[in-house]
């Protein structure tokens, strides 16, 4: 990265177009008051009794606090950067608009007649940490920048953690929707169905095999889909 490049110009734009939405959003929230978390938030008797069926998909781009906005919006930089250069913008939109969608059905399924109102993409977020523990389980995060764990026990960690909490009746954090959006990534990655099919082809080969077969046989040899491949991994690299 060159000096003074702002790197927020660096992310893919499915990414950066959703954090910017994330700081929009955010600043509605002033203008509008509470009055945008009842229409726009998920409040799942309003969502699943008066059919306000556009609240699961705009749930997710509200947040409560500029905490709950910065990790979220910090979460989406490190993580959906990767993911969306690994995987191409249509099928990143995709995978986090599901995962969202997953969260919201399991917390209006557990809670159908709550007035509460539920906003954040913490279930979509959590779903892409689901992804990135699938594809570099033995990756290193870094947790509050401080505590090394591999992305595949961060996972587990989190499915945990977020089990017991939802045991608190007290808590104003919609735990089973993180718990949803983790579990919804993990299905759509994992099911044989329309949905879960690999984001990338089962037999696409890896780094090594690629540079073996250019040392043997030159860069011509390889095909449309190994170059695009190949030019993945040098984005990934330059990130």
């Amino acid at each position: 990265m060159r000096l003074g490049t702002n790197p927020y110009n660096l992310l893919p734009p499915a990414t950066k177009a959703l954090i910017a939405s994330f700081v929009g959003c955010y600043v509605l929230s002033y203008i509008f008051g509470p009055l945008l978390n009842v229409y726009f938030g998920l409040v799942p008797f309003l969502a699943l009794g008066k059919l306000w069926l556009w609240q699961p998909f705009t749930y997710m781009f509200l947040h409560g606090s500029f905490i709950h906005l910065l990790f979220n919006g910090f979460a989406l930089w490190m993580f959906g950067n990767i993911l969306e250069n690994l995987w191409g913008t249509p099928k990143f939109v995709r995978f986090y608009i599901v995962c969202g969608l997953g969260a919201a059905l399991a917390h209006v399924l557990l809670k159908p007649y709550s007035m509460t109102p539920v906003i954040g993409a913490s279930g979509a977020i959590y779903g892409l940490l689901a992804a990135f523990a699938v594809e570099f389980p033995e990756a290193v995060v870094y947790v509050y920048f401080l505590f090394p764990v591999k992305a595949r026990t961060m996972a587990i960690a989190l499915c945990a953690i977020e089990f017991l909490a939802s045991f608190n009746t007290g808590s104003h954090i919609a735990n089973l929707a993180h718990l949803g959006g983790l579990l919804t990534g993990l299905l759509y990655l994992k099911l044989p169905l329309w949905f879960g099919r690999a984001l990338r082809p089962a037999a696409e080969p890896g780094l090594d095999e690629l540079l073996d077969k250019v040392r043997m046989h030159g860069a011509g040899s390889l095909s449309a889909r190994e170059r695009e491949i190949m030019d993945g991994y040098s984005r990934r690299m330059r990130n």
